[in-house]
């Protein structure tokens, strides 16, 4: 009720309303149980829950609560559409359930957006840049494929100034 209604909830209503929308719609889908992991890494002591959803062939997790919209209108579906690999990095999955086989990631917005950099390049991230400001994004996701190229992206956007150069270059106000 609350997260239909109220736009409130906990991580168990939003994945049960998720789950309920899916069936709806004859998604197969399961509430799948288990924990986030600290910004360490360690397993977070308080339990959490998400979805898994069958689109065509492949089984999907999706977790509704991570995606909440934030106070600037944001919406995150970074935990859309992943792998059980990709989830892994941030949650953990309870073993004592059974959940099905999750191995593709073709599905996510990062890859469906063509926001995903296996290796990082200025010039690939201006090109990413630029098109989200021409769909009016004022905020996007970027994946990076190792954090080895997460630590190349911040050392030549931030530290070396690359994204004052590549603003500059688009034309955009405020460089």
């Amino acid at each position: 009720w609350s997260v239909f209604f109220e736009g409130i909830g906990v991580c168990a209503g939003f994945a049960r309303s998720f789950q309920y929308l899916a069936l709806q719609e004859g998604i197969p889908s399961v509430v799948v149980h288990g924990y986030a992991k600290n910004e360490d890494g360690s397993q977070s002591d308080v339990g959490h829950l998400w979805v898994m959803a069958k689109i065509g062939d492949n089984w999907y997790h999706f977790d509704p609560t991570w995606g909440l919209q934030d106070n600037d209108g944001v919406v995150d579906f970074t935990y859309f559409c992943r792998s059980s690999k990709r989830m892994e990095l941030s949650h953990v999955i309870d073993n004592d359930y059974p959940i099905p086989s999750s191995l593709d990631d073709t599905m996510s917005y990062v890859n469906m957006r063509g926001r995903n950099m296996k290796q990082y390049s200025r010039g690939s991230y201006k090109e990413i840049l630029k098109k989200a400001v021409s769909n009016d994004e004022y905020s996007f996701t970027v994946e990076f494929g190792s954090a080895s190229e997460l630590e190349k992206a911040v050392k030549d956007l931030f530290q070396d100034k690359g994204l004052t150069t590549i603003v500059r270059e688009l034309g955009l106000t405020g460089a």
